[in-house]
């Protein structure tokens, strides 16, 4: 199966005190970088990442710390409008051809190669017909992979919505998957939890398969 990815990299980062999180450094690469590192290693292709806040500045930055690995970014003029039309522009600039596709977001590093992996391979494995999410100590994670079949569905939802949305929607025809890591559920959106990232348990290096 071909299972595409599109990462989310277009808010403003409003609570990071005047610094976009994306950039930071985790580990020596920029936030955005090990995300797409940790998703490209786990077998998604192809993957695009949605930049939006400050197209001049910010999203050319991010569009350099992808870079090196070859990823493609798409531009979101729209994205103060919401998470959904970013997952829109992302889902726009996939092939025709994608089976499903994880909608991942950029402030969560944490997620391993492991992870991702895993929920590569349940998807696959229930024949790319269901929503498949992770799930750690009971609650809800991120990212959410999402079927073709539903592809229409996820672009026509507006405001600050995304995959969680459909999956509730649709929640007799998802999937979760129990993981072994708290990671799943933790965003990097303040300078907090920026500066507790080095104390918070990983599942392992990025490139752990």
């Amino acid at each position: 199966m071909k299972v595409a990815a599109i990462i989310l990299a277009a808010g403003g980062s409003s609570r990071m005190g005047g610094r976009n999180k994306l950039l930071l450094p985790v580990e020596g690469q920029p936030m955005v970088a090990r995300v797409c590192g940790a998703v490209l290693q786990a077998g998604y292709d192809p993957l695009r990442v949605v930049t939006g806040h400050d197209q001049v500045a910010v999203a050319t930055a991010v569009a350099a710390a992808v870079a090196a690995a070859g990823v493609q970014t798409v531009h979101n003029g729209d994205w103060a409008s919401g998470m959904a039309s970013s997952i829109r522009t992302g889902l726009d600039a996939l092939p025709e051809d994608a089976d499903g596709v994880l909608v991942a977001l950029g402030d969560m590093p944490l997620v391993g190669v492991d992870t991702l992996e895993t929920l590569r391979r349940s998807f696959e494995a229930a024949g790319g017909d269901r929503i498949v999410f992770p799930e750690f100590d009971g609650r809800q994670g991120n990212p959410v992979l999402i079927p073709r079949k539903y592809f229409a569905e996820l672009a026509a939802i507006s405001g600050d919505r995304g995959g969680k949305a459909l999956l509730k929607k649709h929640a007799d025809e998802s999937l979760a998957v129990a993981v072994r890591s708290a990671a799943v559920t933790i965003d990097i959106d303040s300078e907090e939890a920026y500066r507790a990232l080095a104390q918070t348990a990983k599942e392992g290096p990025v490139a752990s398969t």
